[in-house]
């Protein structure tokens, strides 16, 4: 095996925490498995032993890691010490952030349970997958919790609705219902899902609706669209999107609306609206976002804000995540089983886990929308862009490259 680093040890020990009880084989597979990620870069067995450089045939390396990932209660007892773990830095105001996707498979067929996917692209093979990603407001970093992976031909199955669920039930009783969650329009407009976080849950949440949604206000049931075209927005601010070498200012405006949902009469809730409109010309308008929140509001602009910034900024959250995902090639894993592939999900969950220590976390990369206007540029700008940027316009007098666009309706 090659010989560890100082940085290779840090995260040697964090990993050690993680198989405390273990056992030797169960601990020096963790670890192995997990050192082998984050030097490959990838969730291939094959490519895992060639990081590790044992010094035996690299086909029993392989053999020996997927003998240990059969085990189907490793994968479980790695994954509850991370949420343990992760909830320790867990407060009152805390977001607790969903995020939904698909491992993609197109080329796979004898891949256990393994089902038809339809993406926005084409259609292929697949696992689904929803995990738990915690970050404060204004951070710049983030830490992932926990995740659910399923498929709709697995034995025992329900409903995506009942993973997500189930997700959010684990977590919020190790966190001992802190934190607050936050669900896009596809995760959180669903009547199981809303039915649960309003009449089960006592944890506070945040997410967007579509505009159809029926909400009681004064004993009157109307859709969401309608009840905000009623509404004042007495509040306003800017925010800021960083793209093309410029900056782009959009002007939010805001208030809220005491509501209830017909199928929880007696859960009070909060409706916030959100008006953007876009300084620039060529862009595609107003948009909208109702944000119904289980968190009290009052007419205090301090208060709605840290609503309207906790959601709008979560794709910041979401973004990094997916690229961590993506430098670990989490669609190229191959193995035949299901419990398998949860397994090396969750070895790739303890190897992000693991990269920092506890009290930082893993960094926000991906600029996104921002509250706080920037007037430093980045490494990657020259002095004289810089200066020139400076000098230009108010609206556009920054200039970042690599920025996420604003949320899609869907979000």
């Amino acid at each position: 095996m090659q010989k560890l680093s100082t940085r290779d040890r840090g995260f040697e020990n964090r990993i050690d925490t993680l198989t405390v009880g273990l056992g030797k084989v169960r601990a020096r597979f963790v670890k192995d498995a997990t050192i082998g990620i984050r030097r490959a870069r990838s969730l291939r067995l094959s490519k895992i032993g060639e990081a590790l450089d044992e010094k035996i045939a690299l086909h029993a390396t392989h053999k020996r890691l997927s003998r240990n990932l059969a085990d189907e209660r490793i994968g479980q007892i790695v994954m509850e010490r991370i949420l343990a773990r992760g909830v320790e830095t867990i407060t009152e105001d805390t977001r607790i952030v969903l995020d939904q996707f698909q491992i993609e498979k197109r080329f796979a067929t004898k891949m256990e349970f393994i089902e038809d996917i339809d993406t926005e692209d084409s259609h292929c093979m697949g696992y689904r997958m929803c995990e738990a990603l915690s970050s404060n407001i204004g951070s710049d970093t983030y830490r992932p919790l926990t995740f659910a992976l399923w498929s709709r031909n697995a034995p025992g199955y329900q409903s995506d609705n009942h993973e997500i669920i189930s997700l959010i039930k684990n977590v919020q009783t190790v966190a001992a219902n802190k934190g607050t969650f936050i669900l896009n329009a596809r995760l959180g407009d669903d009547d199981d899902v809303l039915g649960f976080l309003s009449t089960e849950s006592t944890t506070n949440f945040i997410t967007r609706l579509h505009d159809e949604r029926q909400l009681m206000y004064r004993q009157h049931t109307q859709p969401a669209s309608e009840l905000a075209q009623e509404r004042d927005l007495p509040y306003s601010c800017s925010v800021f999107k960083y793209e093309d070498d410029r900056e782009k200012q959009y002007c939010l405006q805001y208030g809220f609306v005491p509501v209830r949902l017909p199928q929880a009469p007696d859960r009070p809730l909060f409706m916030v609206v959100v008006r953007c409109d876009s300084y620039e010309a060529d862009s595609r308008g107003t948009a909208f976002y109702y944000l119904l929140t289980s968190l009290p509001m009052r007419r205090n602009q301090r208060v709605l804000r840290r609503v309207v910034e906790a959601y709008l900024t979560r794709r910041q959250v979401i973004a990094t995540n997916r690229l961590v995902h993506q430098k670990s090639s989490l669609d190229d894993l191959r193995v035949l089983t299901y419990s398998r592939v949860k397994n090396l999900a969750a070895m790739m969950l303890a190897t992000h886990a693991s990269h920092l220590d506890n009290a930082r976390g893993l960094p926000l990369t991906q600029r996104g929308l921002t509250f706080n206007r920037r007037y430093h540029a980045p490494p990657s700008i020259k002095k004289p862009l810089q200066k020139k940027a400076v000098n230009q316009s108010a609206l556009h007098g920054l200039s970042f490259p690599n920025v996420d666009s604003i949320p899609s309706a869907g979000y």
